[in-house]
């Protein structure tokens, strides 16, 4: 991303919260519409998610040490100005 924000390149993040997953409001066993493309998404599927969750459980402590909230992930994109989309 240096590279790109020292030739003034904007970069489009394709979901950089993974639909939502890393925004830590879904629990496991949530159950999606059918019609909504996380119904079938593989990062939504067990595994995948319980190691989501493992990851955001360790965001928290850092989120408390600096009283901001856990979407630390929301924060990360805005502070790289080149980030321009998501």
């Amino acid at each position: 991303m240096f590279f790109s924000a020292h030739l003034l390149i904007a970069i489009i993040a394709y979901s950089p919260l993974a639909q939502g997953l890393l925004t830590g409001k879904f629990e496991a066993g949530h159950k999606f519409d059918p019609q909504d493309n996380r119904a079938k998404n593989k990062l939504f599927q067990e595994e995948n998610f319980e190691r989501a969750q493992q990851a955001l459980e360790k965001l928290h402590p850092i989120a408390e040490r600096y009283n901001c909230t856990p979407d630390l992930l929301k924060a990360w994109k805005f502070l790289w100005r080149c980030i321009n989309a998501g």
